[in-house]
């Protein structure tokens, strides 16, 4: 799950190219540990699952969630999922090409 939280980060850290910038995080994270098959594979539905989780925990407090902020967090969901849903396989390729064994 950590490292979906950074992948998600450098995606969107370089919106006119977050290839070039999730690439080399992954070249980097590489040298510090593998992924095995199966994780890779999880990789896009752990994705999904961390930005599902500002959602959660706006509607798991006591008191009522600031409406813009739970709007905000559930389009910024909605968005992760679409663009998972195009980029998936070429997120897939990336993880496999940089942690290959």
């Amino acid at each position: 799950m950590a490292m979906a939280l950074c992948m998600i980060m450098q995606l969107d850290s370089n919106p006119a190219n977050p290839w070039a910038v999730a690439e080399q995080f992954c070249r980097g994270y590489a040298e510090w540990i593998t992924l095995t098959p199966q994780e890779i594979t999880a990789m896009p539905h752990l994705i999904g699952l961390r930005t599902a989780i500002p959602v959660i925990w706006a509607l798991s407090k006591t008191e009522r969630p600031n409406p813009t902020n739970l709007v905000q967090a559930i389009r910024r969901m909605q968005a992760s999922k679409a663009w998972m849903s195009h980029h998936h396989p070429q997120l897939i390729s990336l993880l496999q090409t940089a942690f290959a064994a």
